[in-house]
């Protein structure tokens, strides 16, 4: 054999010098003679050396074209010489013929690596004859050109060891993540262990590397992951202080394994655009895990995340402040003036809104911090200050507990127990008091009745007297009138009425608006009564909610000054009726000027009748069946929203009752007509009381026993033709009335169901005998 070894190496290197050649033999025949290969790891290492060599040759001498053959070839193998594998490649590697192929590239790493060190000497065998050293791989000099030096299992553990600390060795280099150097060659197997080891230390370095994150939640977030990070950094001690093999480093490494997976998992999860709650929303989620580590350490987690968060909510609802410097918190404020603080000025981030925090509840902590400024900023003189216990009670996480087997985790269970009663409370404090203060000290049921009394003309006999007296300054035309004149007025029948024992705040607060003028307008269309409101019943009482208190009034105000000059017709005629009678000549009056009398008697009965019920539907069932509902409301609200909401609902069924909503334009539009039409009777009911008092003057002037000057009187032509007149005008304004209240009862039939008020009840009224339904289905006139 040894023969065949010689004469191989001289018929390949012919060239190499005796001493060289000897050399080599020697090496390649204890090579051949050595232990057996190590299986697959050997082949795997030797394959890995050759191919590296030849990646590693210049361009010019086609490295890559013979690595790409040599993978070939080796593929080409019979599986019979699978067993001795490594031995040839490792004898065909030192037989290389490439110029490189000299003293420097030294065969001796190709022995076995599965053996003991050679001893020496006698003596280091008689020291310690059970040390065994194992090699895992080889480690290229860092020379050109450099013999290649075995690789120790202790080096390998140690610099492994160093891996999982985040610091780079001889053997592993970071970069971003930890890989093998490319001058280090394992075997197989310690490859593999050294990939896992590897992963375990990228883990570590990606955590403990991290960028510090704006915000106080991922700053928290970030400080709980390094605590979690100790108990890995003491497992590391024990194991520097510990002689391990490859297989032991590895057991050791198993339980931390996962455990850094999670939080490498926990904070790649908080990266991709995470922010504010949301990161404890994350959190949150990872706690719900079927893996009950998982729960506790997302737990113990959570119990630092959440508080910077639970530190804002404190602030907010005890102080009103916002203490959110990164714009985490989920209640978010806008620049807007003063007096739209409660309704617009702060609002809920929906997207901030960590998930154990249901939105009721995230309401309530937007509206108890609300109220907090409400009160110090919108009320004059109050300082909202947080006493008490209660009010001084941290949310802290004391009620956060671990998992116990078989339970469900925290955050199905109640994340922050005691989280939701703490918040309830102190919005319960906060707001009862705000609506206790709104309404004693600032009197918010008195304001209310006073528009009502007023703006909604309750106070009737105020009502009568001011039409009483305004009468003859609002039937000028619009733009002679002036506010200061009409505040006179206004002052006078406050004083003629019941009015006048109001409280003197509610009074002051009283006074006259005018509308701007159109043409041809009477200071009727123009008049409407003004309540001023200030903070901090504005919040109530808003300046939509005042347009709507004027709408009403200014249909209330119409239909009562129907009322009122439909009464006063009637008083001038039964003055008319009694003057004639005092004469005692009316049996000598034509037929025709009793027929007329008698018609516009007729009609304003009807006018009367249509109009009372109007208003005594509007003033009883809509108006008071309202203001009940909205003082029982009023009397169970707890926070000034539901405050505000039984109103807005008290001023919708006003609205709906009072045909002011939007679908009723028909029916407001019928009701007006009607009204118009009533004026015109009036005005022409006017035009002939004043002919018959003309005409009974001159009766009086006449003559007692001349009769036929008396029937000169009455048949004159300007009596006459007024008489006709008024009575061609009487029969038009007559079928107007009835067409237009049929097409009123119509439409009042086909108005949708609305949620207030059925409008069949008024339709029974205006027509409870059936007399316009059988003049609709009559083809004559009445």
């Amino acid at each position: 054999m040894q023969g065949l070894v010689r004469s191989l190496v001289c018929s390949e290197l012919p060239d190499l010098a005796e001493q060289d050649a000897n050399a080599l033999f020697l090496r390649i025949f204890q090579q051949l003679s050595s232990a057996p290969g190590g299986g697959a790891a050997e082949d795997a290492a030797v394959e890995e050396l050759i191919a590296q060599h030849l990646r590693g040759l210049r361009k010019s001498d086609r490295g890559l074209d013979r690595h790409l053959r040599f993978q070939g070839l080796k593929n080409r193998l019979p599986s019979e010489s699978r067993g001795n594998r490594s031995s040839v490649l490792a004898l065909l590697f030192l037989l290389r013929g490439d110029p490189y192929a000299g003293e420097t590239r030294s065969p001796q790493y190709f022995t076995h690596r599965g053996r003991s060190e050679p001893k020496e000497s006698g003596a280091s065998k008689a020291s310690d004859p059970t040390v065994r050293t194992v090699y895992m791989g080889w480690q290229l000099s860092a020379g050109a050109g450099g013999p290649p030096t075995e690789l120790p299992e202790a080096k390998l553990v140690r610099d492994l060891l160093f891996a999982l600390q985040g610091v780079s060795s001889d053997c592993f280099k970071l970069d971003g993540s930890f890989e093998v150097d490319p001058a280090v060659i394992l075997s197989r197997p310690a490859w593999v262990v050294s990939q896992k080891v590897l992963e375990l230390a990228t883990l570590h370095a990606r955590l403990s590397n991290q960028a510090s994150a704006e915000g106080l939640l991922q700053q928290a977030l970030c400080e709980a992951l390094r605590q979690q990070l100790q108990d890995y950094y003491e497992m590391l001690a024990l194991l520097m202080s510990r002689k391990l093999t490859l297989r032991s480093l590895w057991s050791w490494l198993l339980a931390p394994r996962a455990r850094l997976g999670f939080l490498a998992t926990l904070s790649e999860a908080t990266r991709q655009g995470v922010f504010g709650g949301a990161v404890a929303s994350t959190v949150v989620a990872f706690a719900q895990s079927g893996d009950l580590e998982v729960q506790k350490a997302a737990t113990r987690i959570l119990a630092s995340v959440v508080r910077p968060l639970l530190a804002m909510i404190r602030a907010w609802m005890t102080e009103g402040e916002l203490q959110d410097p990164f714009g985490e918190f989920f209640v978010v404020a806008a620049s807007v003036p003063l007096q739209d603080l409660w309704t617009r000025m702060y609002r809920l981030e929906l997207e901030m809104v960590p998930s154990f925090l249901s939105l009721d509840l995230a309401r309530k902590i937007l509206l108890t911090g609300k109220s907090v400024n409400f009160i110090r900023l919108c009320c004059p003189g109050q300082v909202w200050s947080s006493t008490g216990k209660e009010a001084t009670t941290e949310f802290d996480l004391t009620e956060i507990r671990e998992p116990q087997e078989g339970q469900e985790g925290p955050a199905s269970s109640g994340l922050l127990r005691g989280l939701a009663e703490r918040v309830e409370s102190a919005a319960q404090r906060t707001n009862e008091h705000l609506v206790r203060l709104l309404m004693d000290k600032y009197a918010l049921g008195e304001h209310a009745l006073a528009l009502r009394r007023f703006l909604l003309l309750g106070q009737g006999d105020f009502v009568e007297s001011l039409m009483d007296a305004l009468q003859e300054e609002l039937n000028a035309e619009a733009d002679t009138i002036h506010r200061h004149h009409l505040m006179g007025f206004l002052d006078m029948a406050l004083r003629q009425s019941n009015a006048q024992f109001c409280p003197a705040d509610v009074l002051a607060r009283l006074g006259v608006k005018l509308l701007s003028p159109s043409a041809g307008e009477r200071g009727w269309d123009i008049f409407l009564l003004d309540y001023s409101i200030d903070a901090p019943l504005h919040v109530v009482f808003t300046p939509a909610a005042m347009q709507k208190y004027e709408r009403t009034f200014a249909f209330l105000w119409k239909l009562r000054r129907v009322s009122h000059a439909l009464a006063a017709s009637w008083s001038q005629h039964m003055t008319l009726q009694r003057h004639l009678s005092f004469l005692g000549k009316a049996a000598a009056a034509p037929a025709t000027a009793f027929s007329v009398l008698h018609r516009f008697s007729c009609l304003r009965h009807q006018l009367q009748h249509f109009v009372q019920n109007i208003q005594s539907y509007v003033m009883f069932e809509v108006l008071d069946t309202s203001w009940a509902k909205l003082q029982a409301g009023w009397r169970s609200c707890t926070d000034l929203d539901e405050v505000i909401s039984q109103h807005d609902r008290y001023l919708v069924s006003i609205e709906e009752g009072a045909f002011l909503a939007q679908g009723c334009e028909s029916v407001l539009s019928g009701i007006t007509t009607l009204l118009a039409l009533a004026l015109d009777f009036c005005h022409l009911h006017d035009q002939a009381c004043a002919a018959s008092f003309e005409a009974a003057e001159a009766m009086e002037e006449a003559e007692e026993e001349d009769v036929g000057s008396v029937f000169q009187v009455l048949r004159s032509q300007p009596f006459a033709r007024s008489l006709a007149e008024c009575r061609a005008q009487l029969d038009g304004v007559a079928s107007s009335f009835s067409m237009k209240l049929q097409q009123l009862l119509q439409s009042l039939e086909e108005q949708p169901e609305l949620r207030v008020l059925d409008f069949s009840f008024l339709c029974c009224r205006l027509d409870f005998n059936g007399y316009y339904e059988r003049q609709a289905d009559s083809p004559a006139g009445p």
